[in-house]
């Protein structure tokens, strides 16, 4: 029987109680070594795609007004109008011409974050990765549309 089982609400709260009962470790050849290790909680999103417009919106929740920077290749950062310093999301134009490009130095911003959309069960995903999945799944898997020409009889 197990006693003083305790659950933790996140993977950091289990950190950072191991960090203190054990504030260092031991590597084979005897050296102290300090922790260094810093977990990232990653920020939940969820999308927005607009067809007709090609724009692909990425909020990080919660939703609020935004100041909006734009960088190069229409790709905008969302900035909490009341807090500069915190960015609250993401806005591609020409979203299916920009994502071919990713890999191309300089297209995104260097952004640290890891991302959950609980939607699609994605957890802790660069922002790369989170474009590369919008452009599956908003882009590659939408329906084709049917067309009015071969509707007639």
């Amino acid at each position: 029987m197990i006693k003083n089982f305790r659950t933790f609400n996140s993977p950091e709260e289990s950190f950072e109680l191991y960090k203190q009962l054990m504030p260092f470790v031991i590597d084979i050849r005897g050296k102290k070594i300090e922790w260094e290790i810093d977990m990232v909680s990653a920020k939940k999103v969820k999308f927005n795609y607009y067809e007709l417009g090609d724009t692909l919106w990425i909020h990080i929740l919660s939703d609020r007004p935004a100041y909006e920077e734009m960088t190069e290749y229409d790709f905008y950062i969302r900035y909490d109008q009341e807090n500069l310093d915190e960015t609250i999301g993401f806005k591609i134009l020409d979203f299916s011409h920009f994502v071919p490009h990713v890999d191309e130095k300089g297209i995104l911003p260097k952004i640290d974050s890891l991302f959950d959309v609980p939607e699609l069960y994605l957890k802790s995903i660069t922002l790369k990765g989170l474009i590369e999945k919008a452009y599956v799944e908003f882009v590659l898997n939408r329906e084709p549309e049917k067309s009015k020409i071969a509707d007639r009889p």
